[in-house]
């Protein structure tokens, strides 16, 4: 029996109190924290009483597939990392009293170096020893083919404030580091703006290697010797435009700016070739520490090498329901508070519609009756950046290669599909199955001879129209506008916020499609701004939808073209098997340069 069966025939989840029993093994001893899909608790071994940390999957998450995979991937990366400077893990697995699962793992007692950081600069010997440590840390992370991915001072912990004995935690997000191999997050964002690489925002072809987390490493050790992160963040924009040069270093400590400065080298060829190489830098002789040879500039010598027989192609597919962003588990040891930076769900099995609800009359300050959404407190994920051919010459053909492919394939009924990615090698699609998208990475990595990663969004029969629109208006010339939701997977009656950019003078329309099929016209809630526009919301699902206790998949269609869509102009609530054949009509009978573009929630459950 597979995993997945095994979670659809748990016992009635009970509720999880401070003396409760794990497989007989552990028990809780006290709650540190929780957040978007779990909760944290300090615990002990019943036979040893050594202290454990325990992570336990939220109810309603339980039997969700992809929060399995996420929990599963975290426990699977620990099990294979061997290393002082990483956190240990016990087990993983499903308990039958309170039928959820729950993660077991090494307790550290320690703050988190950002709660140090507060504090104010650490001396430059500490940060000395903590630069040795970590950096051996992710060494063998990368040896053993991992890379972090979201290395910040919120993922180091201190125990003791000790610098020696400081701890790695959350690899629940890390990829796998051999070319074309799975990851669960499909290639998406990952890490908190101020840490991030430029590749990790499409920049120098995209590709993240080990060489990311070296990146984040210097900036992480530049805030220890501030007190303070370096000014890495700001608009979308600025996040993009502050990682084309290596940030100002002239309040750095002298011993260590040599380092720093080859460590944050905007491509990442210029880089170290390894962590290892990190981990064993010496600064020059006349200062405190032993002598060695001042590390040199790296010269740009093609791609980042790999850890030594680790670089080869394959891998699982890592196909998702729903892939938003990371959840980064930060907080007061090892995530205890869950913070939900970037919150990643899936969609679950598709559900039996209930019964439309009774139609609500609408005017111009009622929301239509249809799901609700709801804001993050993040800002919007950054869009990807289109490559340039100063930036990474060679890429540009390649690219428009795969995307002309991409917009010829033909995966079958409900299928659509398109590049998360400058390079054209991250995929996310609208379908009823993952079986098609099986078969197109298949077809992609038979054709381009790369594998790429996949993230599938699972959708209700009713909303099929959908890619039928998405498809045809993908084969016109006009550039899609930027479409961004502040939150993917949204409690009941919560407030749906987006922008949009890049209109360009066009008009816009904004339809959402929920999972009933039903269209309902977000236009009176446009804010206009020059290029961009704002909307908002507030709608709820129906007694019944809630009575199911599954989430519901919801999707926002942008329109935008010169002069508008008349079919596009409705008000009220529409069948969107009616709607969309007609605005498809308009468009081919008016040859109207029109474009459109979807963004997916989850709401309720």
């Amino acid at each position: 029996m597979s995993s997945d069966e095994k979670t659809r025939i748990m016992p009635a989840m009970a509720s999880v109190t401070l003396g409760t029993q794990l497989s007989g093994i552990y028990e809780l001893d006290e709650r540190l924290g929780s957040g978007g899909m779990g909760e944290v608790f300090r615990g002990h071994n019943i036979q040893t009483g050594d202290p454990v940390a325990i992570k336990i999957v939220l109810p309603e998450f339980a039997r969700d597939p992809a929060i399995l995979a996420l929990f599963r991937k975290e426990a699977s990366i620990l099990n294979h990392l061997s290393h002082e400077a990483i956190v240990r893990y016990h087990v993983f697995t499903i308990d039958q009293g309170i039928g959820r699962p729950y993660l077991a793992m090494e307790f550290v007692n320690g703050k988190p170096l950002a709660e140090v950081l507060r504090q104010g600069a650490m001396p430059p010997e500490r940060v000395w020893r903590l630069r040795r440590r970590v950096a051996a840390g992710l060494a063998a992370a990368h040896e053993a083919g991992v890379i972090h991915r979201d290395l910040s001072p919120d993922n180091i912990i201190l125990p003791g404030g000790s610098v020696e004995k400081a701890k790695i935690i959350d690899f629940g997000i890390a990829r796998s580091a051999v070319v074309g191999g799975g990851t669960l997050l499909g290639g998406k964002f990952a890490g908190k703006y101020n840490y991030i690489s430029p590749e990790q925002l499409g920049l120098f072809g995209g590709e993240i290697t080990e060489r990311s987390d070296i990146y984040s490493l210097g900036l992480v050790l530049a805030a220890a010797l501030r007190g303070k992160p370096m000014d890495m963040s700001g608009s979308q924009l600025e996040i993009i435009e502050k990682r084309r040069d290596i940030p100002d270093l002239s309040s750095i400590d002298s011993d260590f700016r040599p380092l720093l400065e080859t460590m944050l080298q905007p491509d990442p060829r210029d880089r170290p070739p390894s962590m290892q190489e990190v981990a064993d830098w010496q600064p020059s002789a006349d200062r405190a520490h032993p002598a060695a040879p001042v590390m040199p500039p790296f010269a740009r010598n093609g791609p980042a090498p790999a850890p030594p027989s680790r670089r080869r192609r394959g891998g699982a597919l890592a196909l998702l329901a729903l892939l938003a962003a990371a959840v980064v588990f930060a907080g007061a040891y090892f995530g205890g508070l869950f913070e939900p930076s970037y919150q990643q769900e899936a969609t679950g099995e598709p559900a039996v519609l209930p019964d439309p609800p009774p139609a609500v009359p609408e005017g111009p300050d009622t929301p239509p009756s249809g799901p609700a959404a709801g804001e993050a407190d993040e800002p919007a994920q950054p869009p990807p950046t289109q490559p340039t051919p100063d930036e990474n010459p060679g890429t540009v053909d390649q690219a428009e290669n795969r995307l002309s492919w991409l917009r010829s394939y033909s995966g079958g009924d409900c299928f659509y599909v398109t590049a998360t990615s400058a390079s054209a090698t991250e995929l996310e699609g609208f379908g009823r199955n993952v079986e098609p998208f099986v078969e197109l990475q298949a077809a992609y990595e038979s054709t381009f001879g790369i594998e790429p990663e996949v993230g599938v969004r699972l959708i209700e029969p009713e909303q099929c129209i959908v890619t039928d629109l998405l498809r045809e208006m993908a084969s016109l010339p006009a550039r899609a506008p930027e479409l961004a939701l502040r939150q993917m997977a949204l409690p009941n009656g919560a407030e749906i916020r987006g922008q949009l950019q890049g209109l360009g003078g066009r008009k816009a329309d904004v339809i959402l499609v929920d999972h009933r099929g039903m269209a309902y016209s977000l236009n009176n809630r446009l804010k206009a701004g020059g290029d961009a526009a704002t909307f908002s919301i507030n709608i709820g699902l129906t007694a019944a939808d809630l009575a199911r206790g599954k989430p519901a998949p919801q999707l926002i269609v942008t329109l935008a073209s010169p002069d508008g869509i008349e079919a596009a102009e409705f008000t009220a609530p529409t069948p969107a098997a009616d709607l969309f054949p007609r605005i498809l009509t308009e468009v081919r009978a008016r040859q109207s340069n029109g474009t459109a573009v979807a963004k997916y929630f989850r709401l309720g459950g």
